[in-house]
C-alpha cells in the first residue's frame, strides 16, 4: 500500500487531507510540525510521498525538504 506522511499544522486540514488520502486506500501518517515528523522522516521508513505546508510552526516545510534533499532523503513531495 503506497505511503503518504502528511505534515500540515491547521488541525482540519490536516484530518481532511487525511480523511481524502485513506479513501483513496493510502497509508497516511500526519503531523502538526517538522519536529514531530523528522523522526519517522530519519528513521528509515519509506515514504511514498512527501506532502508538507511551507508555512509551519518552528521550522518551515521549506527547511524540511531542503534537509531531506541535503541527506539524499527526499520522496516525491508536494
Amino acid at each position: 500500500m503506497p505511503r503518504v506522511i502528511v505534515v500540515e499544522d491547521d488541525a482540519r486540514t490536516r484530518a481532511s487531507l487525511v480523511a481524502e488520502l485513506q479513501d483513496e486506500g493510502l497509508e497516511v501518517v500526519a503531523f502538526a510540525d517538522v519536529a514531530a515528523a523528522l523522526p519517522e522522516l530519519q528513521g528509515g521508513r519509506h515514504a511514498d510521498l512527501l506532502l508538507v505546508d511551507v508555512r509551519l510552526p518552528g521550522r518551515s516545510g521549506v527547511d524540511l525538504v531542503r534537509d531531506l534533499a541535503g541527506r539524499g532523503a527526499l520522496p516525491p513531495t508536494i
